[in-house]
């Protein structure tokens, strides 16, 4: 019974797995910052849709879709008994959202699901500082924090 238990939290989420496993363990990190930057998934060249972009409530937002079909790792860190653990947990989507400011690339976004876990959710790698490089990694990002380098050009027009 106690393998069942373990087998059914994998397949809620890839957080609440290792949470549930220990007393101890501390939450997930939903955002995780690579210096380096972090790959983007292997998507199509040729667009799907694009358009502007409102649901961060920014002006000057503007989106572009590409399809994707090959599945792709992503990060999931957490504590556990003082230890920060790394699991690389396989992925798809069908589609990656590349999201610009006043057309410079700020983020990539996607609705995810798990291939060897059953979990979904939205992800983003974000350009933190506006030098094409995309630095943080996240798990349900959050639009109310864009990067101040983000709400700057967008407030300027763009000719």
């Amino acid at each position: 019974m106690p393998m069942l238990l373990v087998i059914l939290l994998l397949t809620l989420s890839p957080w609440s797995a290792a949470q549930e496993l220990t007393a101890d363990s501390s939450p997930c990190f939903n955002r995780v910052v690579q210096p380096g930057g972090w790959q983007i998934p292997q998507h199509s060249n040729k667009a799907i849709r694009s358009g502007e972009f409102t649901d961060a409530g920014v002006p000057n937002l503007t989106f572009t879709t590409y399809a994707v079909s090959d599945t792709f790792f992503l990060p999931h860190y957490y504590v556990e008994r003082g230890a920060l653990v790394l699991v690389s947990l396989r992925f798809r989507t069908s589609e990656l959202k590349r999201l610009e400011v006043n057309g410079q690339p700020f983020a990539f976004i996607a609705a995810v699901r798990g291939v060897d876990v059953g979990t979904a959710g939205s992800v983003w790698w974000l350009d933190t500082d506006g030098n094409g490089t995309f630095e943080e990694f996240s798990w349900n990002p959050s639009f109310s924090k864009l990067p101040d380098w983000v709400r700057a050009r967008a407030s300027t027009v763009r000719r």
